[in-house]
Parts: structure tokens; C-alpha cells; sequence
């Protein structure tokens, strides 16, 4: 009885480590170095503020948006979306960083920019809220 106590406790615990480990950090991963700190800032309109101050130093308008997704794809946010909603000529281009920061909660980094037809930048911004993560689908 004793053994067959112990033998489920280890499998447990090899559970716990092989499951809740990597759930963990993929849930609770911290944001990319483009958008590290935002989140300590004291509101999201301060951190929209300075995460599109970040941007605009490091891709100023007029430079090749190929560094910029270039940048955004070594620091893994993911697939390019474009903006086919509106019609603003160019479309609008973003990504979208997600992470929980918490089971209820996550918070929401993004980064949209406009190039022309010679794929260079003509406006560029952050943006970045906290919400719920069941209204995040």
C-alpha cells in the first residue's frame, strides 16, 4: 500500500513537472525587447506613450520596414497581420503579442506601421492594454 502511494505521488509530481512547467511558461512569458517595461508603467495611455516613442527611435519613419519585421520576427511576435477593414491606402500592418498575467488577466502589445511602395516606414506606433482574458478570445 505504501509503495503504490509513493509510485502515484511520483507520477504526479513528473506530471506536475512535465505539464505545469512548460504551460507556465508559455503563459507567463515576459514581453519581447521591444515592449519590456511597458507594463510597469503606472497607465496603458503611458505606455502606449512610450512604447511608440521606443518604436519611432528605432525605425524613424523613412528607414526599410524590412528591419523592422526583421526585428519582430527575431523577438517572436508572431504573424504579420494586415489591416483589410479599413481603406487607408497603404493598409495598415501589425502584430500582437499576448501573454497572461494572470488567469483572468493579460495584457496586449502591439505594433502597427505603414509602409510605401518602396517598403519604407511612413508611420509607426505601439500600442499596449491590460483587459480580460476572456474578452481576448
Amino acid at each position: 500500500m505504501r509503495i503504490l502511494r509513493l509510485i502515484a505521488v511520483v507520477i504526479g509530481i513528473v506530471a506536475a513537472l512535465a505539464f505545469g512547467l512548460p504551460m507556465f511558461f508559455h503563459f507567463y512569458r515576459p514581453l519581447p525587447n521591444l515592449a519590456a517595461g511597458i507594463s510597469s508603467l503606472s497607465t496603458d495611455a503611458e505606455a502606449r506613450s512610450e512604447f511608440t516613442g521606443r518604436l519611432s527611435q528605432k525605425f524613424p519613419v523613412g528607414s526599410p520596414d524590412a528591419a523592422l519585421k526583421a526585428e519582430l520576427d527575431r523577438e517572436g511576435w508572431g504573424p504579420i497581420y494586415m489591416d483589410k477593414i479599413n481603406d487607408r491606402k497603404p493598409p495598415d500592418q501589425y502584430v500582437r503579442f499576448k501573454r497572461h498575467v494572470s488567469l483572468l488577466f493579460v495584457e496586449v502589445a502591439t505594433v502597427v506601421w505603414r509602409s510605401d511602395d518602396n517598403g519604407n516606414l511612413i508611420e509607426i506606433r505601439g500600442g499596449y492594454f491590460r483587459d480580460s482574458s476572456f474578452k481576448q478570445g
